[in-house]
Formats: structure tokens, sequence, C-alpha cells
């Protein structure tokens, strides 16, 4: 053989090889389409959890976003409300709790004995009562 024929031949197998990767090796997935262009949305519609104004927007027209990505902020007097009352409720609840755990105190004790003594009264003259007039 001569010598241009053993470059030649191996260098075409080689572009024969690349080609058929390129060009053929492509349309192995038929579900899958490869275009470029630009889409223009002419409606976007948002919804937020919460009501309340608009304070910051974080994306522009054109940016590319993701499902669930922080696009905006929101301003509700409503929830700042509702979160102060929490922790105001909060707040009362470790106060009652607080005095629950530090015992109640003698007088409390006494009062509360006193009102049990005298409901025990009533309920004995109530039972008494009904038992003589049968």
């Amino acid at each position: 053989m001569h010598k241009g024929a053993r470059i030649f031949i191996p260098l075409v197998i080689i572009i024969a090889i690349i080609l058929w990767l390129t060009v053929f090796r492509q349309k192995e997935n038929p579900n899958e389409l490869l275009i470029s262009g630009n889409i223009e949305a002419i409606d976007a519609r948002l919804s937020f959890r919460i009501p309340g104004r608009l304070t910051e927007r974080l994306v522009t027209e054109g940016d590319t976003v993701t499902a669930g990505q922080l696009i905006a902020h929101l301003e509700s007097i409503d929830q700042e409300i509702a979160v102060a009352k929490a922790e105001a409720g909060l707040s009362l609840a470790k106060a009652v709790l607080d005095e629950l755990l530090a015992g109640s105190r003698p007088e409390d004790i006494a009062r509360m004995e006193a009102q049990v003594e005298q409901a025990r009264a009533k309920l004995d003259e109530l039972v008494g009562g009904s038992r003589a007039q049968e």
C-alpha cells in the first residue's frame, strides 16, 4: 500500500465516526426537541398566601424564575398585629405557668377550702331538705 493510503483511510474512518456521532446520534430521543427562541408571557397571575401591599419586587421582566422562588415582599399589618397578639398571649401563659409552678399562697388555699365547705354545706342542706319532704 502507498504511504498516502495508509494515512487517508484511517482519516476517512475517523471523520465518518465523528459525523455519525454528531448528526445521527442527536435523533436518539424522539421526545426531545432542541430549538431556540423567546417566549413572551402576555398575562401572569400571581397569588400570595396572605393579603398585603407589595413593598418590593425582586425580579424584573425577562428574568428567569423557578417554582417556589421568592419574587416579592409584602407588607401586611394584619400579620404583624397577629404576631404581636400571639407574643402577648405567650407571655401571659408563661406568667400563669410560673405562678402555678410557684404554688398557691396560703390565703388562696384557705379561701378555696372555705368555698368548698360552703358548697358542701349547701349540698347537705339540699339533700337533707328533700328527704324531709319525701
